[in-house]
């Protein structure tokens, strides 16, 4: 597909609403201009993708040419990052294999492949707090993906996050009814959950006035359910 047909592509399967937002060219460049300083060369691209589309200036084009190119090498070279960290976890060096995966990291930005196989990698190294921040980067952008949120929920189970995870686990079952794995979590969590007492017995003691006689006052007191 050519930049002119997955820029139309891209605008008719979005649709949005292009209402109060400023599509002038000058603003366009601009943002692909602040884009790119902050590095994010997809992010950047889409703008140019965009001008072009809709101001039809060819002098975009060798632009926008440019910046699929770097944009193809930065994928390559997150890609030569994943390899270089599979050889350092062969080799015991887990420290430089988690370097490699977050440079793949920053040389793609927001890929839920490459945020899965870092969150992979701090579970095994025990970073669990790391684990959980790179899942829910996955969450943030794969919000319909039920494994996504059971990767989650694996790791705040193991961080004590009952829960968390199991609001995580039951939204894993919503998006997949069949996750069986999930289903099974979520039998454990409940089961683990703290159960209320159904009722608490109380009890008391009066005297009448002549001191001869005591009365024994026995009660429930029932939690009141929100």
């Amino acid at each position: 597909m050519n930049a002119q047909s997955s820029a139309l592509a891209k605008s008719e399967s979005v649709g949005q609403d292009f209402s109060g937002v400023s599509l002038d060219l000058q603003t366009l460049l601009d943002q692909a201009t602040a884009c790119l300083q902050a590095g994010d060369v997809a992010a950047a691209r889409d703008q140019v993708e965009m001008a072009w589309l809709l101001h039809h200036e060819t002098r975009l084009e060798p632009i926008l040419q440019g910046l699929e190119n770097a944009l193809a090498q930065s994928h390559r070279q997150a890609r030569a990052c994943l390899d270089r960290a599979e050889q350092e976890i062969l080799c015991g060096n887990m420290d430089a294999a988690e370097a490699s995966l977050r440079q793949a990291n920053e040389l793609v930005p927001d890929s839920p492949l490459l945020l899965n196989a870092l969150g992979w990698h701090l579970v095994q190294c025990g970073d669990l707090a790391g684990a959980q921040v790179a899942y829910m980067d996955v969450v943030r952008l794969r919000p319909h993906s039920a494994q996504a949120y059971a990767n989650l929920a694996a790791v705040c189970l193991q961080r004590g996050l009952l829960e968390r995870a199991e609001a995580l686990l039951r939204r894993t079952i919503e998006l997949d009814p069949g996750h069986a794995q999930a289903r099974k979590a979520l039998e454990r969590v409940c089961k683990a959950r703290p159960v209320a007492p159904i009722a608490q017995a109380w009890s008391a003691v009066s005297v009448s006035p002549d001191g001869l006689t005591e009365t024994v006052w026995i009660g429930f007191s029932f939690p009141v359910l929100s």
